[in-house]
């Protein structure tokens, strides 16, 4: 596979893989990746399989050009780069592909630039162009030079240089491909259904005189990804990376910055309002996980405390009179949750977290707080309250943003 990549890397930052629209090649990018010179993110570009400067796979292979086997592709390729995760910005049909491979593969996208995309390979203005290209004999320059640059808004100003570039590379692409290819767009369907499951942090970018997919698409595909953004852009095409290279530029480095952030060493934390301690229904969020107060069904058990993501699936439950306790607070460190509480018998102080089981509750007690928050365990202050029971948490906050509480008692 042919591919770019940026001169300085820092490996510590989230790596960006660009993926090209139909018929495309690296050149698409230029515009977008000459604005990264001056920034150490690792960026990377490809030319995917029957385009640009990479192979064509065999005919023989009737599924050749299938959707799968393009998110196949930019997985090698975070193999072949040593990549454990990277934000895949993919522009039209190399939209689709980024949602399949954050579907297919989640653990190895960190989050999703979708540009000038849709979620319904077989949208009707889709169609429409299928039947155009089906047709179409010969596919050529003559071709490539009237259809692409419809993908441009005419109130961009792009250079024709540039515009002349990738119609060479778009006409070099033969005919073949360029029919198979859009016939495998259509071949995608309706990804709605699925898009729930896309947890990473998402942005999609499209622009008002976009010919292709419509705003529509774009709703839908902000209302089914939790947490997505949705950034309308006026004077701007299907191409964005043409018509507006800065903004887009801008929007992937802040998009790789807050996941930067997100996975940084040390920790995040929220305590109920004193009020809510105890109450049946409390609940607290961090970072996308929430901690919440049941009450335990069998009497003389206490409270339950149970832990879930931002899909609202449980992680960890306490079960039983010996782990129940009293929420107090959540702390996510490093990515793993922990609810802030006491022991339901004994009163203690203790962090509770999920374990291997599906469903299954950890009791850490303080024994591993240094290997957590790598700093040794504060002294407690305790005082007897009236009522014998904790009445207030104050947080100690130290050098490693960590936590612990300080119990009145």
């Amino acid at each position: 596979m042919h591919y770019v990549v940026s001169s300085v890397c820092d490996h510590s930052k989230t790596p960006i893989l660009f993926l090209h629209h139909y018929v495309g090649s690296i050149a698409t990018w230029e515009r977008v990746l000459t604005r990264f010179e001056a920034d150490d993110t690792c960026v990377y570009a490809v030319d995917q399989r029957g385009h640009g400067l990479s192979s064509i796979p065999d005919s023989s292979d009737t599924a050749r050009f299938a959707f799968e086997r393009f998110a196949e592709d930019a997985i090698a390729f975070l193999d072949a780069m040593e990549i454990e995760a990277a934000v895949f910005a993919g522009n039209s049909m190399s939209g689709l592909i980024s949602q399949i491979a954050a579907l297919t593969y989640p653990e190895r996208v960190s989050g999703l630039v979708l540009i000038g995309t849709g979620k319904n390979g077989a949208f009707t203005n889709l169609l429409g162009f299928n039947d155009l290209i089906q047709a179409q004999e010969p596919i050529d320059h003559t071709f490539a030079a009237l259809l692409l640059p419809t993908s441009s808004s005419p109130d961009a100003d792009v250079p024709q240089e540039f515009i002349e570039e990738n119609i060479d590379r778009a006409a070099a692409v033969p005919a073949d491909i360029w029919k198979e290819v859009f016939q495998e767009i259509i071949n995608v369907g309706d990804l709605e259904p699925q898009l729930p499951n896309i947890t990473v942090p998402t942005v999609i970018v499209w622009g008002q005189d976009d010919g292709v997919w419509d705003v529509q698409e774009q709703l839908a595909m902000n209302t089914h990804i939790a947490g997505s953004t949705l950034l309308i852009r006026d004077r701007v095409g299907h191409f964005v990376q043409w018509d507006d290279p800065a903004f887009l530029t801008r929007v992937v480095q802040e998009l790789v910055a807050d996941i930067d952030a997100a996975r940084a060493p040390g920790c995040e934390f929220t305590y109920l309002a004193a009020d809510q301690v105890g109450q049946q229904g409390a609940s607290v969020t961090v970072t996308g996980f929430t901690a919440s107060q049941t009450s335990e069904s069998r009497p003389g058990q206490g409270q339950r405390i149970s832990i879930f993501n931002s899909n609202n699936q449980l992680l960890a439950r306490t079960n039983g009179a010996g782990d129940n306790g009293t929420l107090y607070g959540l702390a996510v460190v490093d990515g793993v949750p922990y609810a802030i509480g006491t022991r339901f018998r004994t009163g203690a102080v203790t962090l509770f977290t999920p374990d291997d089981r599906p469903g299954g509750i950890k009791d850490m007690g303080l024994r591993q707080y240094q290997e957590i928050c790598g700093e040794p365990v504060p002294d407690l202050h305790a005082a007897v309250g009236v009522d014998g029971i904790i009445t207030q948490m104050d947080l100690h906050q130290r050098s490693h943003a960590c936590f612990l509480p300080t119990v009145v008692r």
